[in-house]
């Protein structure tokens, strides 16, 4: 089974993505979840505050296996890791499993979007990131 959706992290990011059932039943939860609460009209900080009650609550669960999130379309617009502001970035899967880090896959820490990274280390969402070559859409825009 597969998901789609275009999560809003921000009000004015557009984050079109897609992931396989593990992943609806867990990430895109809590993204359904942060687009209503972001187009709502509430800041990033309370939003995040209010994703960890929701996984401290058992309202939000973590994946019990990998979880993978495909963000391949160029219409993306996606926040910075400060939430201050938006910009394109490229084609991507995320595998998602809770508490991963860089060191416990021999990844070292870099900015280069060529090597894979977790982001959100050692959290109930942390994921890996593989950036792809490609966007799936035929008209790719940069």
């Amino acid at each position: 089974t597969e998901a789609c959706l275009v999560a809003r992290p921000l009000d004015k990011a557009f984050a079109p993505m897609c992931g396989d059932a593990e992943a609806d039943a867990t990430i895109l939860a809590v993204e359904r979840f942060r687009s209503v609460e972001v187009l709502a009209g509430k800041s990033p900080d309370v939003v995040k505050q209010e994703i960890a009650d929701g996984f401290k609550s058992g309202r939000f669960h973590a994946p019990k296996r990998p979880a993978l999130i495909f963000m391949m379309s160029s219409a993306q617009m996606l926040p910075s890791p400060d939430f201050k502001s938006v910009s394109k970035f490229r084609p991507h899967v995320m595998v998602y499993y809770p508490g991963m880090s860089n060191p416990d896959y021999g990844l070292v820490e870099s900015e280069d979007h060529n090597v894979p990274g977790v982001i959100e280390a050692g959290s109930p969402t942390s994921a890996l990131i593989v950036v792809m070559h490609d966007w799936v859409d035929p008209s790719p825009t940069q």
